[in-house]
């Protein structure tokens, strides 16, 4: 056989194992871009539930604080008036209001665990429109049949309870979904940013022998328009304990962030100005 024909015969059986080699090598390299572009796919569907997850179980954004004193219902003074004390009735009024101009957007609604033989009320009102923000200023205006609804989950305790609990209740996910639920207003939409819940404490004082549901704004208008007898009366349930249950932490609306003794007594314009309200 001639040199030139072994060598040509070399040349072609080296060329085709080259070619096995680089089959096999490129074979291999596909395989592992496969499978890292399959981990990498696993890997970016993780990512996108891990941020679906984020926005779907996201919580609110809270501005409570809270104070008074040692909750005591009991401290009322005078015949027909006295505080639920025994049963620690809890109630909170929500409305949603736009977060720039705190316009209601929604009928304020009281939640209330269970509020016994409440007959009468000022009607469902926030105090964005008592203080007139982004809203037409209104008046008192006492009404009949105490309208409410009962949570499907018990509410915290409200008044002098734990800040954290209350925090973490009204800002979860579940309540808010509850509450775009029964209001009607879209879910997404509600946690855009464009929204805030403003939150109210309730009472629910016995004045003159009959229940009365109240937030602390209106029991302190309340209090002016009678000259001081409510304070006289209800004592550290109306002017103290209900109105420093919640607070504002900073500013917003125009209200400003309650900074002074969390276990004093209040007057009224102070209560009306600037307590008694938390913000999601």
């Amino acid at each position: 056989m001639k040199v030139k024909t072994k060598i040509a015969i070399f040349l072609t059986i080296l060329l085709c194992f080259s070619s096995l080699i680089s089959y096999a090598y490129s074979s291999k390299k596909k395989e592992e871009i496969k499978e890292n572009d399959t981990i990498v796919t696993f890997n970016d569907t993780i990512e996108i539930n891990k941020n679906e997850l984020k926005v779907v179980t996201r919580n609110g954004d809270t501005n409570i604080g809270s104070g008074g004193g040692n909750g005591d219902y009991g401290n009322a003074v005078g015949s027909g008036t006295s505080i639920t004390g025994t049963v620690r009735d809890e109630g909170v009024r929500v409305t949603l209001v736009e977060a720039d101009t705190g316009k209601v957007l929604t009928k304020p609604i009281d939640f209330a665990n269970n509020p016994m033989p409440v007959t009468r009320w000022f009607g469902a009102v926030s105090k964005m429109s008592y203080l007139g923000i982004g809203n037409n200023k209104v008046g008192l205006n006492i009404k009949d049949n105490y309208d409410y609804k009962k949570p499907e989950i018990k509410l915290p305790k409200i008044i002098t309870g734990d800040l954290t609990t209350i925090k973490k209740f009204f800002a979860d996910e579940g309540f808010i979904r509850y509450f775009s639920n029964i209001t009607g207003f879209n879910y997404d939409e509600m946690i855009s940013g464009k929204y805030k819940l403003i939150l109210e404490p309730i009472g629910y004082p016995k004045i003159n022998g009959k229940y009365i549901a109240c937030t602390s704004t209106e029991l302190a208008m309340f209090d002016k328009l009678q000259n001081g007898t409510i304070r006289k009366k209800l004592v550290d349930f109306s002017h103290r304990d209900l109105p420093l249950a919640m607070f504002l932490e900073k500013d917003d609306f125009g209200i400003k962030a309650y900074t002074g003794d969390k276990k004093a007594r209040q007057n009224n314009e102070t209560i009306i100005n600037q307590l008694g309200i938390g913000i999601v």
